[in-house]
């Protein structure tokens, strides 16, 4: 698996998916986790469907960022507090 990060900006978002605007789709895999910073959340995620700069996925399972986690989950939370640092500036 390959580890990326991407900015975006998530336009909709519900309990089964989301909208998100991002500066190029394509070079978006069909499969990746997406971080929500502000509720500590993040959302394995599947891409639906892409029109121009904007991206639909469905969510697969959602995973708190909070307590005690895995390393690979730490990894998740790290890249949610620098992602909430960056929106705070």
């Amino acid at each position: 698996s390959r580890s990326f990060a991407l900015d975006s900006t998530i336009r909709d978002l519900s309990a089964s998916g989301a909208r998100i605007a991002v500066s190029n789709p394509d070079h978006i895999p069909l499969q990746f986790v997406l971080i929500e910073p502000e509720n500590f959340l993040a959302f394995k995620s599947k891409v639906e469907w892409r029109r121009s700069n904007l991206i639909g996925l469905s969510f697969n399972k959602a995973i708190s960022l909070n307590g005690n986690l895995d390393p690979p989950h730490q990894l998740l939370r790290m890249h949610a507090h620098a992602a909430k640092r960056e929106w705070r500036i």
